[in-house]
């Protein structure tokens, strides 16, 4: 979760963090907030329906995340 994400930035702050592992569209900000430079998924796409749109809401999610971490700067 976001607690441990920010854990791990403050021991390696110059490290890269990505979440991996039960990384929901919904979870992607909350994720991005704790520090996290990327998120890795592969459940969301593979179990969706139409996996180019699940794709589509990830980047989405990503993206208004940036946003978010833009304006806190």
């Amino acid at each position: 979760g976001p607690g441990f994400i920010a854990e791990v930035r403050s021991a390696a702050p110059a490290v890269p963090v990505l979440a991996i592992g039960g990384v929901s569209e919904e979870r992607v900000a909350e994720v991005m907030g704790g520090g996290a430079a990327g998120v890795a998924v592969i459940r969301g796409i593979w179990d969706a329906a139409d996996p180019l749109e699940a794709v589509r809401r990830y980047l989405e999610a990503l993206a208004a995340s940036a946003g978010h971490r833009e304006e806190r700067a």
